[in-house]
């Protein structure tokens, strides 16, 4: 894709509506929608911007021959996020610069993955925290590459992969060259680019090929399965992390590593899956030692799901990741030190 500028980029997402970021209008109880900034209003300098952007798009999942859904999940997350009470950090440490989804209806798949990559790459050279919401987990590459485009302008330090999920996600294109959810770390691993570390976190064995797991390995990747937590220290012995201090990481999530007892709501969802808690330990082990700087959240389905229950712990995903990134002490570049981040979404 030839350079898009960062204001052209925009146009390629549609704001979301204003209903979505929920306010009581009382200062004794703010909320996540209180901190989404507004047009008009002055951006301090000194507050660290977190960028937020959504994939209305599940046709990598019936690529896939998955079950769909997952396109109205940015805004059944978006509903639950802002109604959360935030941490008392939050209000001077962080604003949320919410850019609406990109708009599906005019580009193939193959377009709209790059323009996400050019939105991923872009973001992560203007704000130190973004948070990309799915959609299908094919929108995982774009996000990851464009990511690790930007690292050569804000770090020196190799940086790290995360996926967590039931699913290697390494099968190769499909006939064509077509996309599909279950494409992205092939892509990912094939493509060309600064070397850097990749885990995957989670994975069931009833979930994939031995082919595909002999092609993460000779990748040089580590696979972490849910087998690996009935055992004590086998995750974190696989894990290395004292090899993690102060690198830039990236977290892909996909809802499917969750036991279908507490997120039912996916193409995929199995009761063998992880628990919260299991998923809320290893955040606390990666923001104590590493910088996580981006967070993809993919793969909820709505339509599949009860009371909204996935799209709701997709949320609590995104607010524990950025209530340890907002108490981070290596998180420390503000919008000073990146720059001016794109207007805020209107008043």
């Amino acid at each position: 894709m030839n350079s898009i500028s960062r204001s052209d980029l925009h146009k390629h997402f549609s704001p979301c509506s204003n209903e979505l970021f929920f306010t009581r209008n009382d200062v004794t109880d703010p909320r996540s929608g209180d901190l989404v900034h507004r047009a008009g209003e002055a951006i301090d300098p000194n507050i660290r911007n977190v960028s937020i952007w959504g994939y209305p798009d599940d046709e990598g999942i019936a690529n896939n021959r998955g079950r769909g859904g997952a396109r109205f999940a940015p805004d059944v997350i978006r509903k639950a996020f802002y109604k959360f009470t935030p941490p008392r950090e939050w209000l001077k440490s962080l604003r949320f610069f919410d850019h609406g989804n990109l708009n599906i209806e005019n580009h193939g798949l193959d377009e709209r993955h790059r323009l996400a990559l050019s939105m991923a790459e872009s973001e992560a050279k203007s704000s130190p925290i973004s948070i990309s919401l799915g959609g299908g987990h094919d929108y995982g590459y774009p996000d990851v590459r464009g990511w690790l485009n930007a690292q050569s302008t804000r770090s020196s330090a190799k940086p790290i992969v995360v996926n967590f999920d039931a699913h290697l996600d390494v099968r190769p294109l499909g006939p064509g060259g077509l996309i599909h959810s279950g494409t992205p770390f092939y892509r990912l691993l094939e493509s060309q680019g600064a070397p850097f570390d990749f885990f995957e976190i989670g994975i069931q064995p009833h979930c994939h090929s031995f082919h595909h797991l002999d092609f993460v390995s000779n990748k040089g990747g580590i696979v972490i399965s849910v087998d690996d937590f009935l055992t004590p220290d086998a995750v974190d012995q696989k894990l290395s992390l004292a090899q993690w201090r102060d690198r830039p990481v990236f977290i892909s999530f996909d809802m499917d590593v969750f036991s279908s007892a507490v997120a039912p709501g996916c193409s995929q969802s199995f009761a063998s899956g992880l628990m919260p808690a299991d998923i809320w330990r290893l955040f606390q082990k990666i923001f104590a030692i590493s910088i996580p700087s981006a967070l993809g959240i993919y793969e909820a389905s709505p339509t599949l799901d009860f009371d909204d229950q996935t799209s709701k712990l997709a949320a609590i995903v995104a607010f524990n990741f950025l209530r340890l990134a907002a108490r981070h002490p290596l998180h420390s570049q503000t919008q000073a030190s990146l720059g001016s981040p794109q207007a805020g979404v209107p008043s």
